[in-house]
């Protein structure tokens, strides 16, 4: 079963790089185009909320307001400008933002500080997959079973995740591991450490690198993640890769929070 699963994943990593996808050539632009988007901007600049039914003005004796809101959510509105003004923002911020934004949010973001990912738990949701229906089935694959890569039906589901830094690197030099709910099991080791971010030299990103012997050599050890931290929260935005002949692919978008930032 294991030899099936990474054959498939071969051959659809192999489809995305004979196409072209790499990330030279990738273009934020298309992303624009998905039907979520373009229901996003059919939407009236003033509020996407318009469309929802209108609160009535007064209900017996009691008055109430009309419900509306007023310009760009948070997080998009921290994408062009890089102020929070004071916000405290959380996973579901970063999961209604438009995909559009992503790079500007992770460019305005800060360089995370290592010591917060020692011996602590981060929650985590997948906010947008590359690379359309092959990037949809890459991603298949990595959480589910070779009949849900020919379904898809595990798409849909596995996009939360955990991950679990470790207090301190263990004698594999592994830092932490991720824990999958939909399959209740921790997979997939990982190191830490702080370089230079992947497509901007001039930013530090913190890197998990799945490139660690007890991963698989072909499925995961090529994978890397960075991630920026969103100012004054426990936020942060990430980027997966998947090294292929020196040609890193931007993967999927990201974003993990620290488990138990309400205490």
């Amino acid at each position: 079963m294991m030899i099936r699963k990474n054959i498939a994943i071969i051959g659809v990593i192999l489809i995305m790089f004979i196409a072209g996808f790499h990330i030279g050539s990738y273009d934020h632009s298309d992303e624009g185009k998905t039907s979520e988007i373009e229901t996003r901007e059919s939407c009236s600049s003033k509020s996407r909320f318009d469309a929802l039914p209108a609160v009535p003005e007064e209900t017996g004796t009691v008055q109430v307001s009309s419900f509306s809101y007023e310009g760009k959510l948070p997080m998009d509105d921290f994408a062009e400008s890089g102020d929070t003004t004071g916000r405290v923002f959380h996973l579901w911020d970063l999961a209604s933002a438009k995909p559009e934004n992503f790079d500007k949010i992770f460019d305005k973001s800060l360089d995370p500080d290592i010591t917060k990912f020692r011996g602590v738990n981060y929650q985590g949701i997948v906010l947008s997959v590359n690379y359309l229906a092959a990037g949809n089935l890459m991603f298949t694959m990595y959480t589910g079973n070779v009949i849900d890569f020919l379904t898809g039906t595990m798409f849909s589901q596995a996009l939360t995740f955990q991950k679990r830094f470790y207090q301190q690197d263990n004698d594999k030099g592994e830092s932490g591991i991720n824990y999958w709910p939909v399959h209740a099991e921790e997979a997939m080791h990982m190191k830490i450490y702080m370089s230079p971010s992947i497509q901007d030299a001039t930013i530090q990103s913190l890197k998990i690198d799945y490139d660690v012997s007890s991963n698989n050599r072909i499925t995961h050890r090529p994978l890397i993640d960075e991630v920026r931290q969103i100012p004054g929260s426990d936020l942060y935005i990430g980027k997966m890769y998947y090294r292929l002949a020196d040609s890193p692919m931007l993967f999927l978008w990201f974003a993990i929070e620290l488990e138990n930032y309400s205490s």
